[in-house]
Parts: C-alpha cells; structure tokens; sequence
C-alpha cells in the first residue's frame, strides 16, 4: 500500500483482513479501495460483503423481526403476502400436509395463499425458537423455527392444534427480506 497507493494494494489488504477475521479493518481498507475508483467500481461488492459481516447480528434480528411480524400476528391474513413474498424468483413450499412440493412463481404464490386463508382461519398462531443463518455474502438467510397455534377449518367449528417444524430461505432485495422458500413438516402435539 506504501509502495503503491493503489485501491488494488487496499482490495488485496482487505481480503487479507478479512481472511484473518478482521472485518471491520476489511471494511475501513476496501473504503479506501472504493473511494479511489467509485465509479462503477469492482470494489463495491466486497465492501457491502464486509458491511454485512460487521453488521451481522443486526440483520439476523431484521431477518428475525420480519418472520416475527410474518407468522405472530393473528389479525394478518395469509391471503395477505404481497409484501413478504420474493419476485423474480420461483417460490417453493413444502407443507406439513404431506403433499408433493409446490413450486411457482410469485402470482401463483399469492393465488395459493389467498385460497388457503378462505379455507382456515387462524385463532393464534405463533414462530418460536428463530434461527437465523446468513449465507457467505449476508443476502440468503436460512431460518428454523417452530411453529404453534390453533386454528378452524372452513364449514366447521372444531379447532386443531398446529405444530410444525419449519425451514425457510429469506432472499435480500431492495434493502428488504423476502420469503423465497419455505418447508413444514408435522411436530409433536399438532393435530
């Protein structure tokens, strides 16, 4: 860096920080990369990389939050996922009913949704014990989680209980986490 004062000495310094654990001095040297050649830049994509590594626990409770405010509020139809579900991507299900997996795109998705929240309607419903786990570049979140609740099935006024295992993939677009993937297997103690 010394010799040269070149953003590809900062680059290649930063990778070594990084490799060493040390992504916040990754951070402040790919900075320095980027600011030299900003435009259109080669360098922009490691430093977002080392940003989400400093910001790591931050975006797991964003990632948290948004399943949270997902699946834990009983006034929130599931005929309403607009907002939650991925675009430009094929969305696939797997449901605790045993059926073959589910893949569609997002207007399929939300004509699925929509017919499933006319058939059942929620009493309560809770996500608990969330996992979150960032992909290597902090845009893919695998997330575990359980699943309780209780809810009516249309044309009737029996309730089951509901309880699950749950694994989803959350996609970062826009700045925003998006559901891409989901799959519910039976737990103990549903019905």
């Amino acid at each position: 860096i010394s010799l040269t004062d070149s953003p590809n000495a900062d680059d290649s310094y930063a990778e070594f920080l990084a490799l060493n654990g040390d992504h916040e001095g990754a951070f402040e040297s790919q900075m320095k990369a980027f600011q030299k050649v900003n435009f259109i830049s080669p360098y922009r994509r490691n430093l977002v990389l080392y940003w989400r590594k400093n910001n790591e626990a931050a975006t797991k409770e964003a990632v948290t939050k948004r399943v949270q405010d997902f699946y834990n509020n009983t006034d929130r139809l599931d005929g309403k996922v607009d907002d939650v579900l991925a675009k430009d991507v094929m969305i696939t299900e797997g449901m605790s009913s045993m059926q073959d997996w589910i893949i569609s795109g997002y207007e399929s998705a939300l004509s699925r949704y929509a017919s499933t929240a006319e058939n059942m309607n929620w009493i309560d419903r809770e996500a608990y014990d969330i996992g979150v786990h960032l992909g290597p570049y902090g845009d893919v979140a695998v997330v575990t989680f359980y699943m309780r609740g209780k809810y009516k099935a249309a044309g009737t006024d029996d309730s089951a209980e509901y309880h699950t295992r749950a694994s989803e993939v959350w996609v970062l677009q826009n700045d925003e986490w998006y559901l891409m993937h989901s799959n519910f297997a039976p737990y103990a103690g549903g019905t």
